[in-house]
């Protein structure tokens, strides 16, 4: 092995780098062994750093999502029709009033046929009652006489 010792680990920050670089060109180790482990720790730093930036970019994706959601203002939903409280409580008038007209009508028709009714009773419903009396029989017409011809 004349004199040169191996790397036994992939170097994991750049101290680590620098260190293996210095007892590199002291001539401690081989020049490809010290390039294989570098180009690995690169290749594992790579992978690290991209797989942070995806995660990094997931999570703010979902943070302004979420940002959106809870920042709506009112009236603020796009194409859709929104309906404020002026619009609502006009709806709730509106229909109070058509079931009031309805029930209003109902009422009326119901007013009608009592009042029918109690028209038939006649003026004197309240008016002390009456004897009655007895039908009289008529004695019947007497019959046409014949008239006298000439």
């Amino acid at each position: 092995m004349d004199g040169e010792t191996t790397v036994a680990i992939t170097p994991a920050n750049v101290l680590q780098v620098k260190q293996l670089l210095h007892e590199a060109t002291a001539g401690g180790i081989k020049l490809e062994e010290v390039v294989q482990k570098v180009s690995k720790a690169a290749c594992f730093a790579i992978a690290e750093c991209t797989i942070q930036s995806t995660t990094t970019d997931k999570l703010l994706e979902l943070n302004k999502r979420k940002e959106r959601k809870t920042n709506r203002t009112k009236g603020n939903w796009g194409n859709a029709r929104v309906m404020n409280q002026d619009v609502i409580d006009q709806r709730k008038k509106d229909a109070a009033e058509k079931y009031a007209e309805k029930n209003a009508k109902k009422a009326l028709k119901e007013w009608n046929k009592e009042e029918k009714r109690l028209r038939a009773l006649g003026p004197n419903i309240f008016a002390p009652p009456r004897l009655l009396a007895t039908p009289r029989r008529h004695a019947p017409a007497p019959a046409p006489s014949p008239s006298p011809s000439c």
